[in-house]
């Protein structure tokens, strides 16, 4: 369901799928969008980094109320979280972000300080260390 109607939106100019993406050419799509799609129900997912990846990019995340997404994605926060194959859901939640200037920046920002004060290398070097020397 998903996949046919993510086709049909590419066609009409509403969605772009860039695919498996890695590296720069992953950094420079990120750069150039305004929303991450995630419609997974993939059965092992746990923590999807590339979540982390878009609120690197201040990108708001529309995905599925799945695994470990819930973790991450805080509703109305810094994304949007739908019961799996609720495409309605979603495509109305673009629609929305894409008429409502100041509810996109809310997002937008939301995300990327929660990228910034929860996911960066210096946030998970402090968390290993300051780990150790209060279990050591």
């Amino acid at each position: 369901k998903e996949e046919q109607i993510i086709t049909a939106a590419c066609g009409e100019g509403i969605v772009r799928y860039d695919g498996i993406q890695t590296g720069t050419s992953k950094k420079e799509i990120f750069a150039s969008s305004s929303v991450f799609l995630f419609p997974t129900y993939f059965e092992s997912e746990s923590f999807p980094t590339v979540i982390l990846e878009a609120f690197s990019a201040s990108l708001p995340v529309i995905a599925t109320n799945w695994r470990g997404i819930p973790d991450q994605v805080t509703h109305e926060r810094n994304g949007y979280l739908f019961n799996l194959h609720d495409t309605a859901g979603m495509a109305s939640c673009i629609l929305q972000l894409a008429s409502d200037t100041n509810l996109y920046q809310h997002l937008s920002s939301h995300a990327r300080h929660n990228f910034e004060t929860k996911y960066t290398m210096s946030t998970f070097e402090n968390s290993i260390v300051s780990f150790f020397k209060t279990n050591a």
